[in-house]
C-alpha cells in the first residue's frame, strides 16, 4: 500500500486536551471479541440489518507528557470521534441498514513504538497504531514546537478498502476533532481541503474547503476541525462501498412500501398491506393465512381483529385521549382529588448550585523544586445542600484534597513533577460532579 500522510495545517490557538480505552498497558478482555485471524485495523460486519464498524486503535505514548496524559487523551480522542461518526441517521443501501461505529483502544507498554520498520511491516498487526508525542525541536532557530516529525498537529495514513493496519503520529495537542478527522483517513477517506498558493511563493497559504456544505450546516469533518463539523452520509457510503458491504433486500420489509422486486408480497406497515382478504402480512413480508398467525400483544404489530392497538407500534393505533391497554384502546383516566381529600403541602424545593472560584490553575516547577501547590473554592450559590465529588481519574503527578464533601470547601491541589525533564508540559482537567451541576478546573504544569 502506498502511504500518504494527510497533513493537517489548521492554524489554531493551541488547545490541550461504544468506547473502551484501556488502562495504560492492558485492556479488559470482556470488551474485546475478535477472531484469532483478524489482520485488519477495522472490521465491518452486518448482523440482521445492523452494520457495525469496529476500529482497533493502539496508542504508543512516547515521552513523559504523553505518558502522564494517556488516560485523558484517550478519553477525549475516542469520545469525540464516536460523537462525530455515530450520527443516528446514518444508514446504508436502498433498504437503509443502520450504521454505527465502535472503538476498541489499548495503550502499548512504554518503549514500544508504532512506526513501521524499513520494510513497511506493521508493528501491531490487526491494529491501527498511533505514536503520541509532546512535540519536537524543529531546528535551533525555531526551537521546540508542538508538532510531529512532519510538522503537523496530527496525521495518519489513508488506508485502502481492506483496512490494513494503519499508522499515525499525533501530538498531545491534538484535539478530539483532530482525532475524528484522522479516524476518517484510517477508514480510507481523503482530505477535503487544500491550501492554495495565492501569493506565488510556491507555498500553500490560503485554506480552501473542497466539499462545502450549505450555509448554516455543519461542514465536513474531512474538510475542517473547527466551528461546526460533522461526518456526512457520503462518507458512510464510501466506507461501506469500499468494504464491500451490502444491505440485504429483507431489510426493506417494514418500510411501509410493498416492493415486489425485492421478493415482497406485502408490507405490514403499508395501508393496505397488499394481502388479499383472509390473509395477513407477516414480518418477512409474506402473506399468510390469518389462522397461522397468533397475535402477540407488544410485538409492535396491530393484528386485526383481535388487536385494536399495540403499545410498541408506531403509531400505537389509539386516539390522543386513549391509551393502549392489553392491545385495546381505552379512555385515559384522569384522577382528581375526592371531596374529602386535601392536596398535600408541597415540600420546600431545594435548588443547590455549584460554583468554583476559578476554572484553571497554572503551575511552574523545576528540577530543584518539583512540587507546586494551589487551591480553588467550591461554593453553593443556590439553596439546600450541595453534595459534590471530584472524579477519581487524577494522573499520578496530580493530587487534590478533599475529593468529596458538601456545600462550601477549599480544595488543595498539588503537582509533583519529580523526575520529569525540563520542557515537559502536563495537563489535566479536574472534573467535579454534584447535585447542583458539574464544573471543571484545567490544571497545567510546566517544568523549567
Amino acid at each position: 500500500m502506498k502511504e500518504h500522510f494527510k497533513k493537517l495545517k489548521i492554524i489554531r490557538q493551541i488547545l490541550v486536551l461504544a468506547i473502551v480505552f484501556v488502562d495504560l498497558v492492558t485492556f479488559n478482555p470482556a470488551s474485546l471479541t475478535e477472531a484469532n485471524d483478524r489482520d485488519s485495523g477495522t472490521v465491518v460486519s452486518i448482523e440482521d440489518c445492523d452494520i457495525t464498524v469496529t476500529t482497533y486503535l493502539a496508542f504508543s505514548f512516547h515521552d513523559d507528557a504523553a505518558w502522564m496524559n494517556a488516560r485523558q487523551l484517550g478519553k477525549v480522542w475516542t469520545e469525540e470521534t464516536l460523537k462525530v461518526w455515530n450520527d443516528p441517521d446514518f444508514t446504508y443501501g436502498d433498504c437503509k441498514c443502520p450504521v454505527h461505529f465502535e472503538i476498541v483502544a489499548k495503550s502499548l507498554p512504554r518503549g514500544e513504538v508504532c512506526k513501521p520498520d524499513a520494510s513497511g511491516k506493521a508493528k501491531q498487526p490487526g491494529w491501527h497504531c498511533i505514536d503520541v508525542v509532546s512535540g519536537r525541536e524543529r531546528d535551533p532557530q525555531v526551537g521546540w514546537e508542538p508538532v510531529n516529525e512532519r510538522g503537523n498537529i496530527a496525521d495518519a495514513t489513508q488506508t485502502s478498502g481492506t483496512y490494513p493496519s494503519g499508522f499515525g503520529e499525533w501530538t498531545v495537542w491534538a484535539s478530539g476533532a483532530d482525532a475524528a478527522h484522522e479516524f476518517g483517513h484510517l477508514m480510507g477517506l481523503a482530505d477535503e481541503y487544500e491550501y492554495e498558493d495565492t501569493d506565488g511563493d510556491g507555498q500553500g497559504d490560503t485554506y480552501k474547503n473542497n466539499n462545502p456544505q450549505d450555509s448554516g450546516s455543519p461542514q465536513s469533518i474531512m474538510a475542517q476541525t473547527w466551528g461546526e463539523y460533522a461526518a456526512l452520509q457520503e462518507h458512510i457510503d464510501k466506507i461501506m462501498g469500499d468494504a464491500g458491504i451490502t444491505c440485504p433486500d429483507k431489510c426493506c420489509c417494514g418500510n411501509g412500501t410493498c416492493e415486489a422486486n425485492r421478493g415482497e408480497e406485502c408490507d405490514p406497515k403499508a395501508n393496505p398491506t397488499g394481502c388479499p382478504a383472509g390473509k395477513t402480512c407477516n414480518n418477512i413480508c409474506k402473506c399468510v393465512d390469518k389462522p397461522q398467525v397468533t397475535p402477540i400483544c407488544g410485538d409492535g404489530y396491530i393484528t386485526k381483529p383481535n388487536e385494536e392497538c399495540d403499545p410498541k407500534a408506531k403509531p400505537i393505533g389509539c386516539k390522543a385521549d386513549e391509551e393502549c391497554v392489553g392491545c385495546k384502546c381505552k379512555k385515559k383516566e384522569i384522577e382528581e382529588p375526592g371531596p374529602d381529600e386535601e392536596e398535600p403541602e408541597p415540600e420546600p424545593e431545594e435548588n443547590p448550585k455549584m460554583s468554583t472560584s476559578t476554572s484553571s490553575l497554572h503551575f511552574i516547577t523545576t528540577g530543584v523544586d518539583p512540587i507546586a501547590e494551589g487551591s480553588f473554592n467550591i461554593k453553593n450559590i443556590g439553596s439546600g445542600t450541595l453534595s459534590w465529588n471530584i472524579v477519581a481519574d487524577l494522573p499520578p503527578w496530580l493530587s487534590a484534597s478533599p475529593i468529596s464533601g458538601s456545600n462550601n470547601k477549599t480544595i488543595s491541589v498539588t503537582a509533583n513533577t519529580g523526575g520529569m525533564l525540563p520542557g515537559t508540559t502536563l495537563h489535566h482537567v479536574i472534573s467535579i460532579s454534584s447535585n447542583g451541576g458539574n464544573k471543571t478546573v484545567d490544571v497545567e504544569v510546566k517544568v523549567n
